[in-house]
């Protein structure tokens, strides 16, 4: 359930991660760090969205996905994505992606 790299589109999931939809859950496991994670609501949309990369930024991504205004959930996307930097979900060049501008 991974769509690992680096592309110019910005942040990106790494590749060694597995994960698995559990009841609208997503359930992460970190193989380097041998952690599972249990992803909710907003996060799962975000996981989604970097799962399903096209191009587009992340947050006008999770705004299509769960049917909002993305200036009305740019600072929640952009903390979610510093708290998935944190948890080594995304990939390295991309620790502190939830400071990207848009």
């Amino acid at each position: 359930m991974t769509n690992g790299g680096t592309t110019d589109s910005g942040p990106r999931l790494r590749d060694d991660l597995g994960a698995v939809a559990v009841d609208g859950d997503i359930v992460v496991y970190d193989p380097a760090a041998e952690t599972s994670h249990i992803l909710t609501g907003g996060a799962v949309a975000l996981w989604i969205a970097l799962e399903d990369d096209d191009g587009r930024d992340v947050v006008d991504r999770v705004a299509e996905l769960v049917g909002a205004d993305p200036g009305a959930i740019d600072a929640e996307v952009r903390q979610a994505l510093r708290s998935f930097g944190e948890r080594g979900f995304l990939d390295g060049g991309h620790r502190d992606a939830g400071d990207e501008s848009p």
